[in-house]
């Protein structure tokens, strides 16, 4: 039913370039993946503020390029990174209420100061449905840190103190219920475990900041 599509141009970067940071939707404002271009993987960057609107008729007049295409979990970590660009939660509505807009951008300004030093924000759930009134959402968060920032003493104490801070942002929110808000690093991490969790996003840090495309 949309009636417009979003679209982020990819530019091919020098064979030297590697993921480094903007690989994997870790980085909110640039993203880097392989094309595959006749056979040959060549890689990518894109930028978030790059990104512009079209009417979706122009897809009528398109055609994929049978000879350039992206691998299945290039193309996840694309769509979740351009639809991180959308201001949508995927909270359930009555808890989104209850945190409320204002600790939601106090735990972004937060997180900012250590940006370079996480993987996500991790939350998972007692349930996805919308709760009444007199239920409760009980909730679970881990700060993910990057192995090299969790074996560093001095990062370590400043991811200590932005956990805290997170911790004492959600602790008093009524109807929700923090059973824990964990410090891990991502090194320690198993894929069952992560698989149980979700990514908070960064949606609401500045996309404009710090960018030469």
């Amino acid at each position: 039913m949309e009636r417009y599509i979003e679209v982020c141009p990819a530019a091919p970067l020098p064979t030297q370039e590697t993921l480094g940071q903007f690989g994997y939707a870790r980085d909110p404002r640039r993203l880097r993946i392989a094309v595959n271009i006749e056979g040959q993987a060549v890689l990518h960057e894109l930028c978030a503020p790059m990104r512009f609107v079209v009417g979706r008729a122009v897809l009528a007049e398109r055609r994929p390029d049978p000879d350039a295409w992206i691998t299945e979990e290039d193309l996840d970590h694309y769509t979740f990174w351009l639809s991180a660009r959308v201001r949508r939660r995927s909270f359930p509505n009555a808890l989104d209420q209850r945190i409320g807009t204002d600790s939601h951008k106090r735990i972004r300004k937060t997180l900012s100061k250590v940006e370079s030093d996480i993987e996500a924000l991790l939350y998972s759930l007692s349930t996805e449905k919308e709760l009444g009134e007199e239920e409760t959402y009980r909730m679970r968060v881990i700060l993910l840190a990057k192995p090299e920032a969790a074996a560093n003493t001095a990062k370590l104490e400043v991811l200590e103190t932005v956990r805290d801070k997170i911790e004492e942002i959600l602790s008093d929110k009524p109807g929700v219920e923090v059973e824990v808000v964990d410090l891990a690093s991502s090194a320690r991490m198993s894929v069952a475990t992560a698989a149980s969790y979700k990514n908070w996003g960064f949606e609401d840090l500045s996309l404009e900041a710090d960018i030469k495309p």
